[in-house]
């Protein structure tokens, strides 16, 4: 069976405002207790991963996403998230860590335009102002209902990231939430 997105080519462009579907993203869980498993898997990565909470770090089309002291959402295509997985389960072999292949749970929705702002302040508490969530920013909220993993990827430009079984109900949520913007 071909293995396709619970969101496959959804698209909607208004007024300063285009939501569209981020397909063939590879995405896995990555817990790392201490700095010798920071270190290691920065390595076998090329990514740095000792930035602070809430910052995502990119290189080589990977992206580490630090979500918590021990915990991050490593972004790659879709084709290396096996691969890097294997990797990163070899290098961390002995150490205190784990990593889980989640690249077909979730949805990656990337939301942009000059309206991003007040759209997004629809479904979630967090101040967007780029003085408190800059560009490289990410963090794990409520939006509307559901949790998301929002990473900020530019002035006018953000990633949202959905579990699968979640990313039906939140697009019709972001839809409507769009409403304004309609042409």
């Amino acid at each position: 069976m071909a293995e396709r997105s619970a969101l496959a080519g959804v698209r909607w462009e208004g007024d300063g405002l285009v939501l569209e579907e981020r397909p063939g993203l590879g995405a896995l869980s990555v817990r790392l207790k201490g700095e010798p498993e920071r270190r290691l898997a920065a390595a076998t990565l090329g990514l740095e991963l000792s930035g602070p909470v809430g910052q995502a770090a990119e290189a080589a089309q990977r992206s580490a996403l630090r979500l918590g002291p021990d915990e991050w959402l490593l972004l790659s295509a879709r084709a290396e998230e096996a691969p890097l997985a294997a990797a990163l389960m070899a290098a961390l072999s002995g150490y205190s860590g784990a990593v889980a292949p989640i690249g077909n749970g979730t949805v990656a929705l990337d939301v942009s335009g000059p309206q991003v702002r007040p759209f997004l302040a629809k479904g979630t508490s967090l101040d967007l102002h780029a003085k408190a969530f800059a560009p490289g920013r990410c963090a794990v909220t409520g939006f509307g209902k559901t949790r998301v993993t929002l990473w900020r990827r530019g002035a006018e430009r953000f990633s949202l990231f959905v579990g699968r079984s979640f990313a039906r109900s939140f697009w019709d949520w972001s839809i409507d939430s769009a409403r304004e913007w309609a042409r």
